[in-house]
């Protein structure tokens, strides 16, 4: 398939307005975290790519490993989705200001949070992240007219479930690799 007319295809379903909501919700997943959990595996069995579950999951250091434990994965499943979300309406704000064209505002935002990520997790999975959000700002730029709440809701539930794919892969990787 023409890779040009497959970046059309997905982003046509990242703006598909005329499915139920759950079922779009977990097709943008599934269209964020396909590339990603292919490249994590492909990283790993080549040994690019050490997964350390202690590096997956913060540490909270409660003092009970157990939760310890759950406190980590519901950062990583809910409150980084919301907060990260949320911030992704900043550089939107920002590239607004600065009148970027919207098709590049998607671009720009998938960059700059993959930078970010490249800071906490390494190159690798900086440039793995780069490509969700993208798609996380796609979702919040279509969803944005009727409802800016509601646009920051449906992509955080987008990124959560990406989450809970890509921690689930890279824990399964973690134990193979």
């Amino acid at each position: 398939m023409n890779p040009l007319r497959l970046f059309f295809w997905i982003h046509a379903k990242l703006l598909g307005n005329n499915v139920p909501l759950k079922r779009y919700v977990v097709t943008v997943a599934l269209i964020t975290a396909v590339p990603v959990i292919i490249s994590s595996s492909v990283a790993v069995f080549f040994d690019l790519l050490q997964l350390e579950t202690s590096r997956l999951i913060p540490d909270w250091r409660l003092g009970n490993p157990t939760l310890n434990m759950a406190v980590g994965i519901s950062d990583v499943l809910v409150f980084s989705p919301l907060v990260e979300t949320g911030l992704t309406l900043i550089p939107i704000k920002l590239l607004r200001l600065i009148k970027l064209p919207a098709h590049l505002i998607p671009v720009v935002s998938g960059i700059f949070w993959g930078l970010v990520h490249m800071h906490y997790h390494g190159a690798l999975l900086g440039m793995m992240a780069a490509w969700p959000f993208y798609c996380f700002t796609v979702v919040l730029l279509n969803f944005e007219k009727p409802s800016l709440d509601r646009a920051w809701l449906i992509a955080s539930s987008v990124h959560g479930v990406h989450n809970i794919l890509a921690l689930t892969c890279s824990l399964v990787l973690s134990q193979l690799s």
